[in-house]
């Protein structure tokens, strides 16, 4: 079973996220993810989110992981995530996050399914991060303001 990531959860990314659920994340190198990648605010926190394009040139930069589990305690591996991602499959008017299987594109290999947590909410008026890149975006100063719609590296609020 295989999740991509394309924020926090990424290897050397900040987070929130349990060691003993990392270690069951298992780096399988660079993917690219269709979508779109939005910054997405909350107070002095910024972080990505992912939402579907119609377009299919739409790529993010992601990471490919395997969970080195299976069975009941991959879905715990799920779960631990889903708490981290705002992600409420039970009820999705309160989730920020829907964690959704789709087609990723590793960078050495073909194609395969994995989960991808899809940002839920509007993105009316949030800054699109141009790259599909959040940890170039991030170590550029993510807290950028809208300009045109695009990230801008460089531009604080």
């Amino acid at each position: 079973m295989y999740l991509a990531a394309y924020g926090t959860l990424r290897t050397g990314q900040s987070n929130g996220v349990s060691p003993a659920v990392l270690a069951r994340l298992q780096s399988r190198g660079p993917c690219l993810i269709p979508g779109r990648l939005y910054l997405v605010h909350d107070g002095p926190d910024a972080y990505p989110g992912l939402v579907p394009s119609a377009n299919s040139t739409d790529r993010v930069v992601g990471e490919l992981f395997e969970i080195s589990e299976s069975g009941a305690k991959a879905k715990e591996v799920l779960r631990q995530l889903d708490v981290y991602e705002d992600c409420h499959p039970s009820d999705a008017a309160r989730s920020m996050y829907e964690r959704c299987r789709i087609v990723v594109h590793p960078v050495a290999g073909s194609p395969v399914r994995a989960w991808v947590y899809l940002y839920t909410r509007t993105i009316e008026g949030m800054t699109l991060i141009g790259s599909g890149d959040w940890v170039d975006a991030s170590s550029m100063g993510a807290k950028a303001r809208p300009l045109d719609g695009e990230f801008q590296p460089g531009v604080g609020r």
